[in-house]
């Protein structure tokens, strides 16, 4: 079955414990074949985000575990997000484009 909303899962990179869950991230994929997404958050952040599948980049609260924004700017699967020192965030997509937002 193709999901439409999934749980989008924080793990530890040392550790691969779960240490956050969210819900309401979307994307055409299996739980045997899930869509990965590559960031580099930081620990003590109230923000992360994820891109999806259906092009937009989701801004969620960390510790509240909650959705706080989708963006639309791309027009394929996004597959790559990266906040920089300043609180601006880039996203990067299948469609050959990095959006800086």
């Amino acid at each position: 079955d193709l999901s439409t909303s999934m749980e989008l899962l924080l793990l530890d990179s040392r550790t691969l414990d779960t240490v956050g869950l969210f819900d309401g991230h979307f994307a055409f994929t299996t739980k045997e074949s899930p869509f990965l997404i590559f960031t580099d958050e930081w620990a003590d952040s109230d923000f992360l985000a994820s891109g999806g599948e259906d092009h937009r980049v989701y801004v969620w609260h960390r510790r509240h575990n909650r959705l706080i924004r989708r963006l639309r700017g791309h027009t394929e699967p996004v597959n790559a997000v990266s906040w920089n020192g300043a609180g601006l965030l880039a996203s990067a997509s299948d469609d050959h484009s990095i959006i800086v937002w």
